[in-house]
């Protein structure tokens, strides 16, 4: 074989994917949906591919909550730069037991791949590991099957077992997604770890005039309140007063000295509902800039759950959309893989330097690089290339695309683990119990089911 084969027309590249979705649904019907062109792997080395990518991708994201990279607080494009420039210089690894290929269809997986990996930085920044990567993982494999069976147009094997998978992965989705709304320390609630912040408690600490203003003011409105009220009391006693002497009863008449009493009586009344009626409109008023108040504040504290859960979702989305392309590459072996990491650098480079003028134009700052800690974005970029090269092997497997690469999602096990004992990251019994319920139970099922009966 040459060991230079470049394809370097359009119209070369055009003929293999048009080639490529001719051809796909036979090879959909063989096993597991694995390519019969491709180099055979045993499958115990498809097993060990299994193993090595749910430990490299379960724990890729630690180095990201290292106390000096929280201290440090890297921009997510500077990581990212960090990042794809060493999965482009470890994809050339792959030459050492592979000949020279250069794959444009890698290229294209590349382009899902950089904001999918920005995106995964914020989510683990706004949620954890643990609960980040519960929820892409499982929208991950969601994605996978819905271009399976739409864009290669792959046979379910048994449509009921699939919907159940199905159902059971999003009921686990949902689940991880929600269980740090019961994280406790001591009993009390952890809302937002904002809020702990020790730089907040100094910058609330360090202000307070700014709250003896806010004392002060709701001092005032207390008071001014309890002025309204006192008024509007002695006026319906002076109104009650008025009408007992204006409506007193004629001595010769006791009719109209009953008349009298009832109108009295019926006056009172009327005054005593009018006075009811104003201090509700009081408690009212009071209690409306309560209610707004709390409901700002939950906006608030749920701007960064909310933005995390996005971002998770779309690295799922983009996640499994980015191996679509290695359906259509035909070529032997991974040569995917140096075109993935090439495309990786060249679209991170264009990102980076225009965000660096931006930034420089907008604030006339430049944009630190921290580079006394770019050994971590290097130590993750290495973990998830080890266990990317890996995946293409499970791919080529026996094990193949419907059941070994739903098992390498399971990693969103080993990240609970990690964020649980390392970074305490689930606080309190309810919140631990509902992520283990939800991954074991639920979205861990559902993927086997999926892997199993979602392809014929």
């Amino acid at each position: 074989m040459n060991r230079f084969q470049i394809p370097i027309t359009s119209e070369y590249n055009l003929n293999v994917g048009i080639q490529s979705l001719s051809t796909i649904s036979s090879n959909n019907d063989t096993t597991n949906g694995t390519n019969p062109n491709a180099m055979n792997v045993p499958e115990w080395f498809g097993w060990i591919g299994v193993v090595i990518c749910i430990l490299a991708w379960g724990t890729f994201g630690l180095p990201l909550k290292v106390k000096w990279v929280q201290q440090a607080n890297i921009h997510p494009f500077i990581f990212q730069f960090y990042f794809s420039s060493v999965v482009c210089i470890t994809s050339f690894i792959v030459l050492a037991w592979n000949d020279w290929y250069f794959s444009f269809w890698g290229m294209l997986g590349s382009a899902c791949w950089v904001p999918c990996s920005l995106l995964s930085l914020v989510a683990i920044s706004k949620l954890g590991l643990g609960v980040a990567q519960g929820i892409w993982s499982g929208t991950t494999i969601l994605t996978s099957f819905v271009w399976s069976v739409t864009l290669f147009q792959s046979r379910i094997g048994n449509f009921y077992l699939t919907a159940l998978g199905l159902l059971l992965m999003v009921v686990g989705i949902v689940g991880v997604a929600t269980c740090s709304k019961w994280n406790t320390r001591s009993g009390t609630t952890v809302i937002d770890d904002k809020s702990k912040d020790p730089q907040n408690i100094n910058t609330e600490q360090s202000s307070p005039q700014h709250r003896d203003d806010i004392e002060s003011t709701t001092i005032m409105e207390q008071h001014e309140t309890r002025d309204l009220t006192l008024k509007l009391e002695e006026e319906s006693r002076h109104s009650t007063d008025e009408m007992h002497n204006s409506v007193s009863p004629p001595t010769y008449a006791s009719e109209d000295r009953h008349n009298g009493e009832d109108a009295i009586a019926f006056h009172e009344t009327h005054q005593k509902a009018e006075v009811s009626k104003l201090k509700n409109e009081v408690d009212d008023l009071e209690s409306s800039p309560k209610k707004t108040s709390k409901f700002v504040n939950l906006l608030s504290q749920s701007k960064d759950y909310i933005i995390g859960v996005v971002c998770a979702v779309g690295v799922g989305v983009l996640g499994g959309t980015m191996f679509v392309p290695t359906r259509l590459e035909t070529h032997q072996g991974v040569a995917y893989v140096i075109g993935f990491g090439v495309g990786a650098m060249a679209i991170t480079s264009v990102l980076v330097l225009v965000f660096l003028i931006y930034y420089f134009a907008r604030y006339r700052v430049i944009v630190p690089f921290h580079f006394k800690v770019a050994i971590f974005p290097a130590v993750t970029a290495c973990l998830w290339q080890l266990a990317n090269i890996f995946a293409f092997y499970v791919a080529l497997s026996p094990l193949g695309m419907t059941i070994g690469i739903p098992l390498t999602q399971t990693s969103l096990v080993v990240a609970g683990l990690c964020g649980l004992l390392f970074f305490k990251e689930l606080l309190g019994w309810k919140a631990i119990a509902q992520f283990f319920v939800s991954a074991l139970i639920f979205l861990i099922p559902g993927c086997i089911l999926l892997a199993l009966f979602g392809k014929a």
